[in-house]
């Protein structure tokens, strides 16, 4: 587990990712990711973020996403699908060797002191994804 402090001064105080083992995303594996730097009360919107490198073999991608605020008895799961490539192929974000994608999660009422616990696992068919080299959590206050 990674718990991570980050300056909020741009209203997002927290942004991290955690690398993807060069052999695939395996889909026992897990990122875990505990954001304990809320310091405003507030709405906050947590994004899943992925980047990919040219082996990424598919247009689509999805992730399977556990959120919990322990404090507030939150807990949530859901799935988050996200769109690589248009249907002619060309890619919908820009980037030479890496492309970054993000795409909003969920939003929470977190007061200070919450600490709010994601955990990403892919949900693809295959057992194992290539091509997918970082996988991470934003947070940004509206």
């Amino acid at each position: 587990m990674v718990c991570t402090l980050v300056s909020c001064i741009d209203k997002t105080p927290y942004h991290h990712y955690e690398s993807i083992d060069k052999a695939g995303w395996y889909r026992r594996d897990t990122a875990y990711f505990c954001v304990d730097t809320i310091y405003t009360p507030g709405t906050y919107v947590a994004s899943i973020c992925v980047r990919t490198n040219g082996e990424y073999p598919y247009r689509n991608f999805a992730v399977r996403v556990f959120e919990r605020v322990p404090r507030s008895g939150i807990e949530r799961s859901r799935v988050v699908r996200f769109r690589f490539a248009q249907e002619n192929g060309i890619s919908n974000t820009s980037g030479i060797n890496l492309f970054t994608y993000e795409q909003p999660c969920d939003t929470f009422a977190l007061q200070p002191g919450d600490t709010l616990y994601i955990k990403v696992g892919h949900r693809m068919l295959k057992e194992t994804v290539i091509g997918v080299t970082d996988v991470g959590v934003k947070v940004k206050e509206l």
